[in-house]
């Protein structure tokens, strides 16, 4: 599936963008040695979760500060941070 996507994809960016050149076989390589590193660390946490809690009793810790309307370029609190204020 991925191979598909990727390389119907990189076909449309590199008909569009004359200037662009994709080796397909080698970035999909390279996705591939990326995605064997990163399995091991990737779990469907839906259920991992219920399972602590539940069979468990362990407690869950959830963040609560609505930290998607604090995000620097889309969040409402627009000068929030200081490094973008704008004076």
């Amino acid at each position: 599936m991925l191979n598909f996507r990727f390389t119907t994809l990189a076909d449309w960016m590199m008909s569009r963008y004359s200037g662009l050149q994709v080796d397909k076989e080698a970035e999909l390589k390279r996705y591939k040695t990326l995605a064997d590193r990163l399995r091991p660390m990737v779990a469907e946490t839906v259920s991992y979760l219920n399972a602590l809690i539940t069979r468990e009793n362990k407690s869950v810790l959830v963040e609560g500060a609505n930290a998607a309307l604090l995000d620097i370029d889309f969040g409402k609190e627009v000068d929030y941070h200081e490094e973008r204020c704008h004076f």
